[in-house]
Order: C-alpha cells, then sequence, then structure tokens
C-alpha cells in the first residue's frame, strides 16, 4: 500500500535543505545529530510517496538507529565537532553552499526530465547528494566525513526510489548505512584510544 505524501514533499524538500546546511555549518554534535535525523526523516517522506510504507519506513528506522549509532561513539558535554569557526571560513562556506545550491536548482529540471522523476525529488536527491560531497570535502573530522557519505547516499535513495522499488535493494543499502554508522563508531573509538595512550 503506497501513502500519498506527495503534498507534504515541499515541506520534506525544506527539511531536507535546512538539515543539509546545519550539517554544513554546526559544530555542536547535538545539533549535528539532529540534523542527521531530520534529514533521514526528510528522506521517508519522499520515498513514502514511491515506495510502500513499510520499504519506506525502513529509511527512517535504519536512519534513526545510525544516528544512534553515531551518537554513542561520543558521549562527552564538551565534545565539539572539529570546525573552523574564522569569520572566514563562514563566509568561505556560505558561499560555496550558495553556488552550489543554484547549480544544483538549474540542473535539477534537467535531469528530472532525463530520469523521468519529479522536480523536488531531483532536487532533493541533487542537494542531498552536494552536500554530502561538500561535508566530506571541508572537514578532515571522521564524523563529519562520515555524515557526508551517508548524505551522498540518502541523496541516491531518494533519486532512485521513483525508478525502482526494489525490496533487496533496499534491504542492501540499510546494511550499508549501518555498517557505516558502526565502521564510524570503530574509528572514533581507536582514534580515542590512541590519543589516550600517548
Amino acid at each position: 500500500m503506497n501513502l500519498d505524501l506527495s503534498a507534504f514533499e515541499p515541506i520534506a524538500l525544506m527539511l531536507t535543505i535546512g538539515a543539509a546546511i546545519s550539517l554544513l555549518l554546526t559544530s555542536n554534535w547535538r545539533l549535528f545529530l539532529l540534523a542527521l535525523a531530520i534529514q533521514y526523516l526528510g528522506v521517508f517522506v519522499l520515498v513514502t510517496s514511491h515506495w510502500p510504507v513499510g520499504l519506506a519506513a525502513v529509511k527512517v528506522v535504519v536512519g534513526w538507529m545510525t544516528v544512534a549509532i553515531l551518537g554513542s561513539s561520543e558521549s562527552g558535554e564538551d565534545f565539539q565537532l572539529p570546525f573552523s569557526a574564522s569569520r572566514m571560513g563562514l563566509i568561505f562556506r556560505f558561499i560555496t553552499i550558495t553556488i552550489v545550491g543554484v547549480l544544483v536548482y538549474v540542473f535539477s529540471s534537467y535531469f528530472a526530465e532525463w530520469l523521468g522523476i519529479s522536480e523536488i525529488v531531483a532536487l532533493s536527491g541533487l542537494l542531498l547528494s552536494a552536500g554530502g560531497i561538500l561535508q566530506i570535502g571541508f572537514s578532515g573530522s571522521i564524523l563529519r566525513r562520515i555524515v557526508g557519505l551517508l548524505s551522498v547516499l540518502s541523496g541516491f535513495e531518494i533519486i532512485f526510489a521513483p525508478l525502482s522499488d526494489s525490496v533487496l535493494l533496499a534491504g542492501l543499502i540499510a546494511v550499508v548505512h549501518l555498517g557505516i554508522g558502526l565502521a564510524e563508531t570503530y574509528w572514533i573509538n581507536l582514534d580515542n584510544d590512541e590519543k589516550v595512550s600517548i
């Protein structure tokens, strides 16, 4: 049974845009993980229009499980994500995000027409993927790079959902999300153990 949430797609688009920008600009790890959880909620709404509810629910459940796994890797009150907080660094990030956002907006209609999907789905998927690529490129932090990789994968899922409703692919991508989250936790703990031993 497909639940038609196409009326909520513009809201989901705004959620994913806000989450992608928050992921790029925040240094508070709790807000960072909250933005990632909101991103997965937006992915769920966008995918529900094309997949059965049970299959689309896998996206939000696995996404929130991944957020919980990532959150368990750092529990310190004063933990801050490494981030260039200089004024010029923020201005550079903002200008880069704006340029990439405008380019994605311009090309999303051509991309949607080429694939035969709606423009909102194409725009959301491309924005998440572009935001993930920027996240990977902007930071040397393991957590930020992993979340960038998860964002690229989520963008792919949004674009791929109207093209196929394969249960096997949905399960495989869910396992990849959880595996990436577990690998990140391992790397963070390994890095923390090395800092303690030095």
